[in-house]
């Protein structure tokens, strides 16, 4: 019988897919952070657009999320991943950014929807993220050019 997973009325199969190592699932969740640090810095906004023909609904709308938001939620999920291999350099980094962090919310520009100080700060946090991993050398691949 194979394995599946109902979740609402979708169905997810687990049988045959590759097994994801915990270093994939690192690495996987590191390039959606790269991705989303990529990405310009907005708000969420929705996009309408009107079918052609005259069938269907008047309005289709369609919303694309806060960036700011994605690029907070990922870099903590990264950040959770890890927590439980951080050495002790991190875990003080990471405990001195995260109360800066919870700082930084109470304050009423952030409030009022100015995200550049919480986003400096997970730039901040990623950057150590990042030297944690380089001298765990999960960066060293085969070919390095020196």
């Amino acid at each position: 019988m194979e394995d599946k997973n109902i979740i609402g009325d979708e169905e997810y199969s687990f049988k045959g897919e590759e097994k994801l190592t915990y270093r994939d699932i690192v690495l996987k969740q590191f390039q959606k952070v790269v991705t989303n640090f990529s990405k310009e810095m907005i708000k969420g906004y929705s996009v309408k657009s009107y079918p052609m023909g005259g069938s269907g609904p008047a309005v289709m709308t369609r919303y694309v999320g806060d960036s700011r938001k994605e690029l907070i939620q990922s870099t903590n999920v990264l950040h959770d991943i890890l927590q439980p291999k951080f050495d002790k350099e991190i875990k003080e980094k990471s405990k001195e950014i995260n109360l800066q962090i919870i700082e930084s919310k109470k304050e009423d520009s952030f409030k009022n929807g100015n995200y550049k100080i919480i986003l400096n700060k997970y730039r901040k946090l990623f950057q150590y993220i990042c030297l944690f991993l380089d001298r765990q050398d999960w960066f060293v691949t085969g070919s390095l050019e020196e």
